[in-house]
């Protein structure tokens, strides 16, 4: 499946993020995760939407599927420690004293979009997968 809608959210989470003046070390981290995890999904679309690949033997396509597969999931975990990243900052900001600003609520519904995206999208059907190959 591709990512489109996916590295799209990324990537407005992420400027969401860089639109709040705040030179705080945990908002730059979560701007680097966001980073990657938009590159990533823009090389997953890349290589999904690869005419190479649409083309290629039965054997090359299972193990670039299986490559994808390994993108997908790293996505997800930069994804999943970006929103580690925000609840720290959050509790950081609420021990200060510090009341969020519209930005911080707009990037909290990008990344509630993305999250929402991969459950509907992409990450059900390759947990499935994940699942029956183990047993």
């Amino acid at each position: 499946m591709p990512m489109v809608i996916e590295g799209c959210l990324l990537h407005c989470a992420s400027k969401a993020l860089q639109k709040v003046n705040n030179n705080d070390e945990l908002l730059s981290s979560i701007i680097i995760e966001l980073t990657v995890a938009e590159a990533l999904a823009n090389a997953h679309d890349l290589t999904f939407n690869n005419s190479h690949f649409m083309t290629a033997s039965a054997n090359t396509k299972r193990r670039v599927k299986q490559t994808l597969n390994e993108i997908s999931w790293k996505v997800y975990d930069h994804l999943l420690e970006a929103m580690k990243l925000f609840n720290l900052y959050c509790d950081k900001q609420d021990k200060l004293g510090n009341k969020p600003t519209q930005d911080l609520f707009d990037f909290k519904y990008q990344i509630d979009s993305v999250l929402r995206a991969f459950d509907n999208c992409y990450l059900y059907y390759e947990i499935n997968q994940k699942q029956l190959s183990l047993f």
